[in-house]
């Protein structure tokens, strides 16, 4: 199911910690394109939650790929009650990873090529990447839930270009899911267990894409874990 981008910007987090930390702190460490959605809009944030202070100022080193030698968290466990930032605590590394990971990938793909400045090498390669590996599934306990978690994963990447979200949940079309599957990015997966379970199960496509996704998020019903 393709996501609409929803039609209103999220509300502005009020500034009730004055100990929090601001998230003009992550510039450096995260993208501009996602930094530019947090502070300016679509959600006009200015201080992190604790979830989010505990979390992400761990970037840009949570947002790199796995190297067993480095002495970094990269299982993490998060809990914490409905409302505390969980979900944009999350995103922001899959974001960033997946931002990092095709950039990479063009990068090598010109490297192989013999033209390692060749920007259409890089863009073409980044572009099919986008189109056979998810970047991050995450999986969700309710339809509702999902479908909010896909639409915050729209407001955070609305100014990456090209960024794209799939939604696999159950109570709608798996024809009209798979059909946007097939023909857009895989960025970030968002679905609920058996629906998950359904496609991977019953296609091929899907169950391969999944299977090179860097990275899962699981969320139970009292925390996240990610």
């Amino acid at each position: 199911m393709a996501v609409k981008e929803p039609l209103e910007d999220a509300p502005a987090q009020p500034a009730t910690n004055p100990d929090a930390l601001p998230f003009s702190t992550l510039k450096g460490a995260v993208s501009e394109n996602t930094l530019k959605a947090i502070v300016g809009r679509p959600f006009n944030l200015t201080n992190m939650s604790p979830v989010q202070s505990a979390v992400l100022p761990l970037l840009p080193g949570l947002s790199q790929p796995y190297d067993p030698e480095a002495d970094k968290p990269r299982d993490l466990l998060v809990r914490a009650k409905t409302g505390t930032g969980k979900t944009l605590g999350f995103l922001v590394p899959a974001i960033e990873a997946r931002v990092r990971a095709l950039k990479q990938h063009g990068k090598d793909a010109a490297v192989a090529a013999g033209q390692p400045d060749d920007r259409h090498i890089q863009e073409r390669a980044l572009r099919r990447m986008a189109r056979t590996d998810a970047g991050c599934l995450v999986i969700s306990p309710t339809r509702e839930l999902a479908t909010q978690i896909a639409n915050e994963a729209l407001r955070l990447t609305q100014h990456q270009p090209g960024f794209e979200v799939r939604l696999f949940v159950g109570g709608n079309s798996k024809g009209l899911q798979l059909r946007d599957w097939h023909k857009g990015r895989r960025d970030i997966v968002v679905g609920t267990p058996g629906r998950i379970r359904d496609v991977i199960e019953n296609e091929p496509s899907v169950a391969e894409s999944l299977a090179k996704a860097p990275m899962v998020r699981t969320l139970h019903v009292l925390c996240s874990l990610f």
